[in-house]
């Protein structure tokens, strides 16, 4: 019998600890509520020694994908609702979350708004004058 953690779980470490007694462990409302925790989840449970992508890296990435939804007929705000969180804890976030809940709702809205909005945050690249 498999036995798997199901809610409850705030952090890999916790998950990973866990993972000594039960087959799987479930991280569910804190990586919605910060999707970026999961950045780390390759290095510390597969020894992956890849650097994890910055958060600007993740949504350049997530452009062709929305792109290509979008040109299937899925609404922004389906795809925006779950990266709203990726930015928590840096200046410019909560900027980021109000553009998007201002405008992925707006009809035709496409990559672009996520484009804008994640301009609205400093990338950690970006060098201070």
């Amino acid at each position: 019998h498999e036995i798997v953690l199901n809610g409850g779980i705030g952090e890999l470490g916790e998950a990973a600890g866990h993972l000594n007694r039960v087959d799987g462990a479930m991280i569910g409302r804190a990586a919605y509520q910060d999707p970026y925790m999961l950045a780390a989840a390759d290095r510390l449970f597969f020894a992956d020694d890849r650097p994890a992508p910055d958060r600007h890296e993740i949504v350049g990435a997530m452009l062709p994908y929305i792109e290509r939804q979008r040109a299937a007929g899925v609404p922004l705000l389906r795809i925006t609702r779950h990266m709203s969180g990726l930015f928590n804890g840096l200046p410019g976030a909560r900027s980021w979350r109000r553009y998007l809940a201002e405008n992925a709702c707006r009809k035709g809205a496409g990559p672009e708004v996520v484009r804008q909005a994640a301009g609205l945050v400093s990338s950690p690249h970006a060098r201070s004058a």
